[in-house]
């Protein structure tokens, strides 16, 4: 893991409550890739990209400008408004890279969250 992540969670934007200045949901990322526009690209275990596929259903229901992430055996399918549809599959060691998603992930303090932490478990 680079040594600008000393941590392994990870929170996306919209998880973020300004009035209670802390992120509702963080996540536990396997290890984390080289940073993406300034962006943390997190590699995550299967429950995880579950969980994070979940949160984005129930954040933005029935929004057609939103990816649409779906389970397809073991891989997961990307479907954006207007453009091909792409994949992100497992690694050899069964873990899926959240890069190629392009989304704005921050790196958080373990105590930043409030409500919910969502690990490999």
């Amino acid at each position: 893991m680079p040594e600008q992540y000393p941590d392994s969670m990870f929170a996306g934007d919209w998880d973020w409550d300004p009035q209670r200045e802390r992120y509702v949901v963080v996540y536990g990322a396997v290890r984390f890739g080289e940073p993406w526009n300034g962006s943390a690209t997190p590699v995550v275990a299967r429950g995880v990209m579950d969980a994070i596929a979940e949160r984005q259903r129930q954040l933005m229901p029935g929004d057609d400008e939103v990816d649409r992430l779906s389970w397809v055996d073991d891989r997961v399918r990307v479907q954006r408004v207007d453009e091909a549809v792409f994949w992100i599959e497992p690694d050899a060691e069964g873990n899926y890279d959240l890069a190629p998603l392009g989304y704005v992930w921050a790196v958080v303090e373990p105590d930043v969250a409030t409500d919910v932490v969502v690990t490999a478990g």
